[in-house]
Parts: C-alpha cells; sequence; structure tokens
C-alpha cells in the first residue's frame, strides 16, 4: 500500500497557527485570563484583552493582579500582526519542540512545546492550535546559587468580560468586611 508523507518538523520559530486562525477566534475582541504561580504557590495573575481586530492588527491591554487583590491597567498598545507575531517566534527562536497534552485551569489542550535553555534559566511555552495567538502556558525557571525559581503562567479562561470597574476586589473586601445589605426596588 503507498505510504503517507511524512510531515516536516516545524521549525523552531514556527507557530502552530497564523494570521487569518487569530483574527477567526478573536473576531471583534477577546480576553485571555491566566493564573500566576511561583514556585507552585498562586502570586495573582493577568488577563491579556484585545480589541478592534483588523487586517493589519490589534489593541491590547494587559490587565495585572496581585495575589491580594489589587488591579494595575497597562496603557493599552496597537500592534500590527507583523509585529506580534515577531515577538512571539523570537521568544522561541532555536527552541526544543516537542508534542504534550497539558491540562491548566482553563481546560486541556493537545500543545507544541517550546522550550528554550540558556545559561541560567529555561523559558517554556505551550502553544495550541485550538487557542490560536495566546500561549496556553509559560513557564521560566531560573537557577541563581543553587537554588531554582519558577514562575508559571497558566490559561485560566478565555474570553472573560472585558469590563473596568471602579474599584477593586481588595477595596470590595474591605467595604463589605462587617457584611452588606443591598435593596433593589
Amino acid at each position: 500500500p503507498p505510504r503517507e508523507d511524512p510531515k516536516p518538523e516545524p521549525k523552531a520559530d514556527e507557530l502552530p497557527w497564523d494570521v487569518e486562525a487569530i483574527r477567526n477566534l478573536w473576531a471583534d475582541g477577546i480576553a485571555f485570563e491566566f493564573d500566576l504561580n511561583v514556585d507552585g504557590v498562586s502570586d495573582g495573575g493577568m488577563c491579556l484583552e484585545s480589541e478592534n481586530i483588523t487586517d493589519k492588527g490589534f489593541l491590547g491591554t494587559t490587565v495585572s493582579r496581585s495575589k491580594d487583590g489589587d488591579v494595575r491597567v497597562e496603557k493599552s498598545k496597537e500592534k500590527t500582526w507583523d509585529e506580534y507575531l515577531g515577538e512571539l517566534k523570537k521568544r522561541i527562536k532555536g527552541a526544543a519542540i516537542t508534542d504534550e497534552e497539558i491540562t491548566v485551569p482553563g481546560g486541556k489542550y493537545a500543545c507544541k512545546r517550546y522550550s528554550v535553555a540558556a545559561a541560567a534559566s529555561t523559558v517554556t511555552y505551550w502553544l495550541a492550535e485550538k487557542v490560536p495567538g495566546m500561549f496556553v502556558k509559560a513557564e521560566n525557571r531560573i537557577t541563581s546559587e543553587g537554588k531554582e525559581i519558577s514562575q508559571c503562567w497558566e490559561l485560566a479562561d478565555i474570553d472573560v468580560p472585558m469590563v473596568r470597574m471602579p474599584w477593586t476586589p481588595k477595596q470590595i473586601a474591605e467595604s463589605w468586611k462587617d457584611g452588606v445589605k443591598i435593596a433593589y426596588a
């Protein structure tokens, strides 16, 4: 019987999706929620928001949250697809690539695992075809003075509402610490 042609191995700077796949998922805008763990302990997270999606690029905003609930919104930045994908390709340049199925708070994904080793650190990104344009997990392991420190971002949710509130979760907790009564008419 005829044999199937082998699929070429991905290049170390090749992404598992293209701009068209990203634009199809991101549509009119999307937000990706991530949890941060430092040495296995929860340390806050972030939300990466993308809106005004066009053929040329998008408007991106990063919203960081500390483990105490403090929220910091960075200034929104216009990005072209060439800039955005160029940055991703630069991060995975020279990576060792393997296939791996992982489970993160946001679900289970079949991924390409890109691992880049440097002098005292290893940075690893997990990219899934089902999540075009965004990593599913990113991990940085640094060895300093014989001690390893790890920082790990894991996808917690996709397409979370993009809402700016005039208060932080920490402010709500402080204000409501003795209880609250809400009445609607």
